[in-house]
């Protein structure tokens, strides 16, 4: 056998091989999206990282409850706005509505055999990856955490604005004046101060403005308020 020949036959074999190799990874893309291998660990990612020490194993009853927790804020989170439009069910073509039939009626038929469950609820497909700053901004928006923050920040600005009046009033009962037109006059002020404190806060609360400007202004109405007792 000579040396044209050999080299033909390896080079062939290596044709074959690339050949056979982008098959088998074009028949497990398709098997991927069929079963929707991709988006149903994704998802069970997500759980496991939501519920931290509680394991996601359904036949541990101690942690029952916890995982019914993870789960349904897991669901609440793939109905956010900003994964849903990260999945992409097909085009408005009747071809690609067409394939798209067919993958998800295979996913179905595999699913039946394989007795494995559609963990999606009522969609048929989910996002097999999701960028993490859209993560974090339906996490943060599922969760609510800026209207708790604001929450948490007004009770703390409405405490700090209490117990400055607290303190004004007592220094102003500890003045003892005697003058009753003197009197109504700081009454009338300490009222006026007491109003607009209120006013920043309401305010602040219907988000018309935001906790630094809240904060400048209270700051700033006390010094005019201290300055002109």
């Amino acid at each position: 056998m000579n040396l044209p020949v050999i080299l033909d036959i390896a080079i062939g074999l290596i044709f074959i091989y690339l050949i056979f190799s982008v098959l088998a990874s074009e028949i497990q893309s398709i098997l991927t999206i069929i079963l929707q291998w991709r988006a149903t660990h994704l998802k069970k990612s997500i759980e496991e990282l939501i519920a931290g020490e509680t394991h996601i194993n359904k036949n541990n009853s101690k942690s029952s409850t916890e995982i019914e927790k993870v789960q349904k804020l897991t669901k609440s989170l793939y109905q956010n706005q900003l994964i849903k439009n990260l999945n992409y069910s097909g085009g408005k073509g009747p071809l690609e509505r067409g394939f798209r039939k067919i993958i998800q009626m295979l996913g179905n038929l595999s699913r039946a055999v394989t007795g494995i469950n559609n963990i999606f609820d009522v969609e048929k497909t989910a996002p097999s990856s999701i960028p993490s700053d859209t993560f974090a901004a339906s996490l943060i928006d599922t969760l609510k955490l800026q209207e708790l923050m604001q929450m948490i920040s007004e009770d703390k600005l409405r405490d700090f604005t209490d117990n400055i009046l607290v303190k004004i009033k007592k220094i102003l009962d500890k003045l003892n004046i005697e003058d009753t037109s003197q009197q109504k006059k700081i009454q009338a002020e300490f009222e006026n101060l007491h109003q607009e404190l209120n006013q920043n806060i309401q305010d602040y609360k219907n988000n018309l403005a935001n906790l630094d400007l809240t904060l400048d202004r209270t700051l700033n109405k006390l010094d005019l308020y201290t300055k002109n007792l």
